[in-house]
This record gives structure tokens, sequence and C-alpha cells, in this order.
């Protein structure tokens, strides 16, 4: 079991401050709703896609798969294009055994790798004040689904999954692509329903 508690996104610019969000829900069915267009729907949903490292459902991997206002124009009033020097998102989340962990992924151009993950064993809080012990860990590389450093197998074991191995195209036997089950958990605002299951690649991944 996965619960998502809360989301928040810090990023910072160079001469203009600093923007984001901040957004908790409820147990059950979250809806994320508006009137209007451009109001940050969809880009919610992007942040929590990153923060789990599944952003290739969107259609890309690392930053290439957000929306520009986290990595290169943000509007503000009646400036435009600001430019973000560092993107910073905060997911706190909690399983079957009410452990709470925080999920940070970050985007800083030239000098963190964006393929890094940081779980904090706390709240959002204690992970941006640095009152928890946290473990560094990586996705979208070589061994993200099988190594002891990877992400995508701590977030199985967090979650409580026993995730099987199945056929591939290169005729071996492997571990079940973790985005195949977390297409499954959001609809999204253009596509609905008719996009609940993703069409994932069907190329040879030499990720995993």
């Amino acid at each position: 079991m996965l619960e998502i508690n809360e989301i928040k996104c810090i990023i910072i610019t160079a001469n203009d401050g600093k923007f984001g969000f901040n957004h908790k829900f409820n147990k059950g069915l979250n809806l994320i709703a508006s009137t209007e267009n451009t109001k940050g729907k969809s880009s919610i949903l992007e942040s929590i896609y990153y923060c789990l490292g599944v952003e290739e459902l969107l259609g890309a991997i690392n930053e290439k798969a957000l929306t520009p206002v986290y990595k290169t124009a943000i509007d503000y009033g009646e400036k435009k294009n600001i430019v973000p020097i560092k993107t910073s998102f905060y997911l706190q989340v909690t399983n079957h055994r009410k452990d709470i962990i925080t999920i940070n992924r970050d985007i800083e151009h030239g000098t963190v790798s964006n393929n890094l993950i940081k779980v904090f064993y706390g709240n959002i809080n204690q992970a941006q004040n640095s009152e928890c012990y946290f473990q560094e860990m990586f996705v979208n590389t070589p061994g993200g689904a099988t190594s002891s450093k990877g992400f995508h197998k701590f977030l199985e074991e967090y979650i409580g999954w026993k995730l099987p191995s199945v056929p591939t195209f290169e005729d071996k036997d492997r571990k079940l692509y973790l985005q195949t089950l977390f297409s499954a958990m959001f609809i999204e605002q253009k596509k609905g329903w008719s996009n609940l299951l993703a069409t994932l690649p069907n190329y040879r991944n030499k990720r995993y």
C-alpha cells in the first residue's frame, strides 16, 4: 500500500526569489480540479510521478518529462520567462506499516545527477530541516530495480509488493516493469479513463 500524504515543490530563481506549492492529500479519493486551465493540476501529478521515479509514463525520463515551469521558465505577474536555477520536490508517503518517509528529488543544472533520489525516514518538515536519517538511491540507471541502492527496489519493498519475473524481447526473464502498475494509479484530465493503462515501450530496455 502506498498512501500519498503531501507534495511540496520549491523553485529557486537567481533574482526573483522562491516559487512553488505545498499540497496535502486526504485519505481516500482525491480530486485535483479547477475551473480554468494552466492552474497547475497536471504539474502536481508530474511532480508526484517524478518523485516516484516513474516519469517515463509522461513520455520521457528525468527532467525532460516535466513542464517548463520547473526547469526553464516561470511567468509571474508582468514578469515573463523567469529562469529557475534549482527545483526541489518533496513527497511524503505512508505504507501499510504506517512507516512515514519523504522522497526528495531535485532538478539542479550541472551539479547533481537528476537520477539521484534521497529517502528521508521522517515527514516533510523533518526532511527539509535535516532532522532525520536519509539514504541516497538512484533511478533510471542500470540496477535501479535490483540493486540495494536502486530506488525502485526500495519502493517495491516499501509498498509490500513482490513483483514477478516476466519474459522480455531479449528472450530473458526480468522483474516486472514497475511503471506497468503505476500507470493505473492516476487518471489525468487530458485523456481521462482512456489513458488508464498506458502503452509502454516495447523496445529493448537495458536499464534493469
